[in-house]
């Protein structure tokens, strides 16, 4: 079972935290595992994400397949398949958990989907070290 924590950054972060995705990752890893309340982090982590909209999220969702996905939404989990296709994700305020059998799965149904949305997702496999943004930055064309 493969398991993902999504963040949405703030694009000033997204900007200049790119290219130093390990800094990233330290600080949403430690706020993630940390088991003490921390008004420091809290304040941190609130300042550099956006919130996630649970009914934004699900309507987005149903459109970019075109309505061909099955999701069955709780107060805060949707069970969503498409075909053999299928996972469980967990809404939080400001942050996804995503259980997959597949990456393949995640990136079908859910990545590809957040991606038309912002490019300024930030991923981490949970139980891993692996961490990146969903899609990278364009290359701009200097003239």
């Amino acid at each position: 079972m493969h398991k993902y924590s999504v963040f949405w950054i703030k694009e000033e972060f997204h900007y200049n935290y790119f290219y130093k995705p390990d800094i990233l990752y330290r600080f949403l890893n430690e706020y993630v595992n940390n088991s003490i309340p921390s008004k420091y982090l809290d304040s941190q982590f609130n300042y550099i994400t956006h919130t996630i909209s649970y009914n934004s999220l699900l309507e987005h969702l149903r459109q970019y397949h075109n309505y061909q996905i099955n999701i069955n939404a709780s107060s805060n989990r949707m069970d969503c398949n498409i075909g053999d296709k299928s996972l469980n994700i967990y809404i939080k305020r400001r942050n996804l958990v995503i259980e997959s059998n597949s990456v393949e799965e995640v990136d079908t149904l859910v990545f590809q989907p957040l991606k038309n949305i912002s490019s300024s997702f930030f991923v981490i496999e949970l139980g891993t070290t692996n961490s990146g943004w969903i899609t990278p930055v364009k290359k701009e064309v200097l003239l």
